[in-house]
């Protein structure tokens, strides 16, 4: 059976230099350790890098190391067999080699102690906050014993969404490694950006200029899901500029930034979030007009005409009609001007608002008020 987990074309070898050098020290000293980082910090490609890249394992390892990923995302059933089954796959995989079924625990154990006698054994286990369940503890015990067996030839990197900290408990004797050592991840360089935003183009079959590229990294901090998300909006339907001006305009930038909400405390600095989090509370304290909702309050005439709009929504009002309806008798001494200035106006807030508005001009007819649902 042979999966292939990277989705990425190469991987540079200078990629996350100084993230794989802690790694490396780490490992070389017998010790294992937790990765841990907000959701698509990049530490899931890591660990792929660490199992399939080749090049990385030579750079860092040589050939004296084994890593085997162990990816929790990928558990069916939620059981001390069902994780032991996945695990037993995921040696089945590595190892090149079909185990029998018959005396699961024992035939791991086999393979393990194989792998150990030539070289030394890193199980990689991904998303390991999703495998804190009671049900999941006699697996870690399990693996305990073997670990203590063959220790220090057989260590673990454990990598989380968020940091476990407090949780050990779940995994058994397991648990006392996960506090060992602890790095958190770290925001690609310019470099690694540059590379991750091609590898993107190839994926999307798109091509972003050398400008779109640089506000990017410059938005994004280098985190890697952001970077991600931004490149999949301007390849799409939005204007970078549009994006940087309403970061929420993208439900699934939206989305992602609102995943980050309870990571903040282990964040990077990454700006275009940091504008989204301001617009956002901008609009919880803002002014709610017939459900639309703005971060700046309206005018009375802006306010008094959107209404006007919202009562014949779908409708053209014709400049007449709506000068008319903001100054009755007294239309006749108000210049165009003005008039087209608190339509520009009132579009530029609709832009911003919640749900997203606009108000369309309909050449040599008037204005419509168009409302786009979240």
């Amino acid at each position: 059976m042979n999966r292939n987990l990277l989705s990425f074309t190469t991987i540079p070898d200078n990629f996350q230099k100084e993230l794989f050098g802690k790694i490396s020290r780490i490992l070389k000293n017998n010790e294992s350790l937790q990765l841990y980082g907000a959701p698509g910090s990049g530490n899931t490609l890591i660990a792929k890098a660490l199992v399939q890249s080749q090049s990385i394992r030579n750079l860092y390892f040589k050939d004296d190391y084994k890593f085997v990923l162990l990816d929790g995302n990928m558990l069916l059933e939620r059981s001390s067999l069902g994780l032991t089954s996945l695990f037993f796959n995921s040696l089945v995989v590595e190892g090149g080699e079909t185990l029998n079924q018959t005396n699961l625990q024992s035939k791991i154990e086999e393979a393990i102690f194989d792998i150990c006698d030539t070289r030394k054994l890193v199980l990689v286990i991904d998303h390991i906050q999703d495998l804190m369940s009671p049900e999941l503890e006699p697996f870690f015990r399990n693996l305990y014993n073997i670990y203590r067996k063959l220790e220090p030839r057989f260590n673990f990197i454990f990598i989380s969404s968020g940091i476990v900290d407090n949780e050990f408990s779940y995994f058994g004797p397991t648990g006392r490694l996960l506090g060992i050592n602890k790095i958190k991840a770290a925001p690609f360089g310019k470099e690694d950006s540059e590379w991750f935003i091609s590898e993107k183009e190839k994926q999307l079959d798109t091509k972003l200029n050398k400008e779109e590229k640089e506000k990017i990294i410059a938005l994004s901090g280098g985190f890697p899901r952001t970077i991600k998300r931004l490149v999949e909006s301007v390849a799409g339907k939005y204007k970078l500029s549009e994006i940087e001006e309403n970061p929420g305009l993208d439900p699934a930038l939206a989305m992602h930034f609102d995943e980050l909400t309870s990571f903040t405390d282990i964040l990077p600095n990454i700006p275009i979030l940091e504008r989204y989090f301001k617009a956002k509370n901008t609009l919880a304290r803002g002014e709610n007009v017939e459900g639309i909702i703005f971060g700046k309050r309206l005018t009375k005439n802006e306010e008094k005409l959107l209404k006007y709009f919202l009562k014949n929504k779908g409708g053209i009002l014709s400049r007449a009609d709506g000068m008319g309806y903001l100054w009755g008798e007294n239309a006749v001494e108000i210049s165009d001007h003005a008039y087209d200035q608190i339509v520009l106006r009132l579009r530029k807030k609709l832009k911003n608002a919640v749900p997203k508005a606009d108000v369309e001009t309909v050449r040599g007819r008037g204005h419509i008020l168009r409302i786009y649902e979240l």
